[in-house]
């Protein structure tokens, strides 16, 4: 359990982190506006995260590889939805103002989530090994 925690604390740290980041170039450089939507594509990125490792404590994905592909199905569709539904009520908006900061909070999510899978893969098997 504290490992699913600690890998979601680790995305929430990174996530945060890219944000930090692109704050004051997309404050300075484009429209308050931006910052709503760049707020939006981190809880975009984030809440799927958040909805695995709940459903993971609950022991609903034993199976580590399983879990991982649950969370990047879910993430992807989650992902489309909020496109889909900014496309259809705000289609004026461009593709730096809204649609970049998502595709960009959508890989850094799914590079975390793969490298802890990783790691996670690696663990279990340098345990089954021992003597």
């Amino acid at each position: 359990m504290f490992r699913h925690l600690r890998g979601f604390l680790h995305l929430t740290g990174i996530l945060g982190f890219v944000w930090v980041c692109l704050f004051w170039p997309v404050r300075l450089y484009l429209s308050a506006e931006s910052v709503h939507w760049l707020g939006v594509a981190l809880g975009t990125a984030w809440l799927p995260a958040f909805i695995g490792v709940v459903l993971r404590c609950l022991g609903f994905f034993a199976d580590p590889v399983r879990a991982g592909w649950f969370q990047a199905a879910f993430r992807s569709i989650t992902l489309l939805s909020v496109v889909g539904a900014v496309r259809y009520w705000r289609p004026e908006l461009r593709l730096v103002q809204c649609y970049l900061w998502m595709i960009i909070f959508y890989l850094c999510a799914l590079a975390v989530e793969v490298r802890g899978l990783h790691q996670e893969l690696y663990f279990q098997e340098s345990v089954g090994k021992r003597p």
